[in-house]
């Protein structure tokens, strides 16, 4: 897992839902893009909110790591800055191909911020993608 990931799986808190999954996403001021975005006025940047997107999905359906294959559609209406509590509500789908779909619901001090619809898969170990990309069987 990469730092980026690692950080924004540690600011990620599961949370009881009744349908689907939602998690909180407590953004630490020390977060490691942040001095590069935007120095003197540091923002999240947007595709880290999908990574936390994909992260709770994935808690959500058992924990096995999974990687974005396609982001359908993604609105940002808000900016989250150091400090901010971001809820995530979606749901997860698994379809017969092996795919899940991820929808969510992205919000922070009451207002949406955010909604964000993917295609994802399970991600593979370093070994089975050196595999793949030989074309060997495993």
């Amino acid at each position: 897992m990469n730092s980026v990931r690692l950080q924004i799986c540690s600011m990620l808190t599961p949370q009881p839902a009744p349908t689907g999954f939602r998690a909180l996403l407590k953004v630490d001021p020390g977060f490691m893009l942040f001095p590069d975005h935007f120095p003197g006025q540091p923002v999240l940047p947007g595709i880290c909110l999908v990574q936390a997107v994909l992260l709770a999905g994935e808690t959500w359906l058992g924990g096995a790591a999974l990687r974005l294959e396609t982001l359908k559609s993604a609105k940002f209406l808000g900016i989250v800055q150091p400090g901010d509590e971001v809820v995530i509500e979606g749901s997860a789908t698994r379809h017969d191909d092996g795919s899940v779909r991820i929808k969510a619901d992205l919000s922070s001090r009451g207002k949406r911020i955010a909604q964000i619809s993917m295609t994802a898969r399970q991600a593979l170990s370093a070994y089975r993608q050196a595999v793949a990309a030989r074309g060997d069987r495993a």
